[in-house]
Parts: C-alpha cells; structure tokens; sequence
C-alpha cells in the first residue's frame, strides 16, 4: 500500500524524510513543487513513522501509522 501526501503552499522546494520509530531514515525526497501529490510508502512495514516536511525556513512533522 502506498502512502499520498499533499502538500499545500508557496512554489518552492520541499524536503520530505521519513523516520522508522527507532528513528532511521526510510525514505527521503526532494520534490520540486508544492500543491502536488507526493507517493511513497510502498516498501515500508506496518509500525509508526515520523514524516518531517521542510518547506523554505517552515518545518512540519507528521505522525503515521501504516497498517498492512
């Protein structure tokens, strides 16, 4: 099962990491622009993930549980 984030706001670079709950990078990407669908997940194992979005100076970090 794969993973959809929106991420909304200025046209600008975004830096999407995801730690595993030991606190390991699992996957990272830079993606060129905002406003669009972001994919991944797909090789992650049910648990809890940390998703940290840096936008320009903002940083966002998400919470997430991926189930089967």
């Amino acid at each position: 099962d794969e993973i959809n984030l929106f991420v909304t706001g200025k046209e600008a670079t975004v830096n999407l990491t995801v730690f595993n709950s030991n606190g390991f990078v699992v996957f990272s990407k830079e993606h060129q622009n905002t406003n669009e669908n972001i994919t991944f997940g797909s090789d992650l194992q049910p648990g809890i993930y940390y998703v940290q979005i840096i936008e320009e100076k903002q940083v966002r970090t998400l919470k997430l549980l991926k189930t089967k």
